[in-house]
């Protein structure tokens, strides 16, 4: 696998293995690299193997959700000289009230002279690396983030609705790629999933954001506005994903539909 290559799918060169650095790679992979469910809805296989997964995310120039963008993204780094492992994540379930089952979300540690949150397969998250300090708040175009410490787990929470409310929760123990296969199955498989139930495909503007949400496209500007369209008004499928998200090999069922 090439990561000069990989670099260039989201515009960056290799530098060396700073802070700096690493703030650049992540906010433009959001910016460059769409989350996006095309393979669950139009029943593509997701191997969580790394030469598939470039294959997909590079070569194929696709996007995709946790267990791939981060799961590759976290090779990278490690190619770039990074000290990088991979956590396991509950994500918080706003209307259950409740986490999800372990391993349900893939995210990263990056060891610097402290560890540091790197996420680029949350949606619409933090665009830059979060330090692992307790309380210590972080604001963006995004929102407001920090990091608290609940029992025996690091919280992500976020400031929404007057109130800081969690989004996911992790143990700093190291994990391989191949423990989240469990998950990523049921992912794809179980209509209990919401990435199985609606296509969804969303990457980070520079002031805010743009989002694929089955045939309605809703561009979101942080300062208030957001403004929904349906595709059909804007050339159908197959030109949104090339024009918004600039997709390349889409899954053979995905093609023929967007056509």
């Amino acid at each position: 696998m090439d990561s000069a290559y990989y670099l260039q799918r989201f515009g960056c060169k290799k530098e060396q293995p700073t802070l700096t650095y690493l703030r650049k790679l992540h906010q433009a992979h959001l910016q460059q690299v769409p989350f996006e469910n095309l393979s669950v809805i139009y029943s593509q296989p997701i191997e969580l193997q790394l030469p598939w997964l470039y294959q997909k995310i590079v070569l194929q120039q696709r996007g995709g959700f946790c267990f791939e963008l981060n799961g590759l993204f976290g090779w990278l780094l490690s190619e770039l000289g990074y000290s990088v492992s991979m956590v396991a994540a509950e994500v918080y379930d706003e209307k259950q009230k409740e986490f999800t089952p372990p391993f349900d979300h893939l995210a990263l540690l990056v060891n610097l002279e402290q560890p540091w949150l790197v996420d680029v397969g949350f949606g619409d998250s933090f665009r830059s690396p979060l330090p692992l300090l307790e309380g210590k708040e972080h604001t963006d175009i995004s929102g407001h983030y920090c990091l608290q410490k609940v029992e025996d787990y690091w919280q992500l929470e976020m400031f929404t609705q007057l109130q800081w409310l969690p989004r996911y929760r992790f143990q700093v123990k190291p994990v391989e790629l191949k423990d989240f296969t469990e998950r990523c199955q049921y992912h794809q498989s179980s209509y209990a999933s919401k990435f199985k139930r609606n296509l969804l495909c969303s990457r980070a503007l520079v002031d805010g954001r743009v989002t694929l949400h089955d045939t309605t496209l809703i561009r979101t500007n942080y300062q208030g506005t957001k403004v929904q369209t349906p595709v059909e008004l804007l050339g159908g499928l197959a030109t949104v994903f090339k024009e918004y998200f600039s997709l390349g090999v889409l899954p053979e069922s995905a093609a023929v539909s967007a056509s």
